[in-house]
């Protein structure tokens, strides 16, 4: 009787946790392990009984630090609101393609790599002063603008950091 033959399976290394999947299982290995749920936007949706909810979850993304940007690093996407820190304005984007982030590099740090639709930015020197290079009204995003940040070099400081330095472009609808 002869041998029965076997079909060879594909298998591939995970780009994230280096894990061995098959081609097939691939897909759904990332969206298991790796994907966070975004929460939907709940903020200023009225209820039926009068009342509105909102939860801070909804309101901002993980905060894209100093330490996440490098020269070319760009994100492109559309504000969604905005909100204050201690060290200043940080705006929320919903990025236009989904980022895949090392969550050390963000606030809050975490010891993963996630997926992210939604991130925050603000808050750095560079960015405060390339906004007010853009000419925008009050060197200040508005919800709907869209945007296009990139880092384009860093600077040496009297603190002994660096500046991250950037580019933006943004585009605002007349009304």
């Amino acid at each position: 009787m002869p041998a029965k033959k076997t079909a060879a399976v594909a298998t591939l290394n995970c780009s994230i946790c280096k894990a061995e999947v098959t081609a097939e299982n691939y897909a759904a290995h990332i969206q298991a392990e790796h994907s966070t749920t975004v929460p939907q936007p709940r903020h200023n949706v009225q209820q039926k009984d009068g009342t509105f909810v909102g939860r801070t979850e909804d309101a901002g993304g993980p905060i894209l630090g100093a330490k996440f940007w490098k020269p070319g690093t760009s994100v492109r996407g559309v504000v969604l609101n905005s909100f204050r820190t201690e060290n200043g304005d940080c705006y929320v984007i919903k990025l236009s393609e989904p980022l895949e982030v090392d969550r050390r590099l963000t606030a809050p740090a975490l010891e993963r790599i996630d997926i992210l639709e939604k991130v925050s930015i603000g808050a750095l020197k560079g960015f405060g002063m390339a906004l007010q290079a853009c000419g925008i009204p009050s060197a200040r995003l508005l919800a709907g603008d869209s945007v296009t940040i990139t880092c384009t070099g860093l600077s040496p400081t009297r603190k002994g950091n660096e500046q991250i330095n950037f580019e933006i472009i943004a585009a605002r609808e007349k009304f």
